[in-house]
């Protein structure tokens, strides 16, 4: 019952493909996000409107920063280095040849 946001959704009639294009509006919060979309208009001079409240939506961003940081920090660990650098070290001893290379 209180006022939230102003929300202007589009309806665009374009010539060459004969076709409405609807364009959302966006209201984006860190709580929620709340989309609208104009449908069709009705005879008596109405619209339809769809609105849409989505939750946390923004949070997925958040996630994957944090998994992004979290790969960082694994990548940047000493001791992955140390063990690829010891394996590294060993491979040319015991590394198989392809079966169509000569010694």
């Amino acid at each position: 019952g209180k006022h939230v946001a102003t929300l202007r959704p589009e309806t665009r009639r374009y010539v060459a493909q004969a076709m409405p294009m609807t364009q959302s509006a966006i209201d984006v919060g860190p709580l929620r996000d709340l989309y609208t979309a104009l449908g069709e208009g009705l005879p008596d001079g109405s619209w339809i409107v769809n609105l849409f409240h989505k939750p946390f939506i923004s949070w997925i961003w958040a996630g994957c920063a944090l998994m992004m940081l979290g790969g960082l920090a694994a990548a940047g660990d000493r001791r992955y280095r140390k063990q690829a650098s010891r394996r590294d070290a060993a491979s040319p001893q015991h590394a198989r040849r392809p079966h169509n290379e000569q010694p």
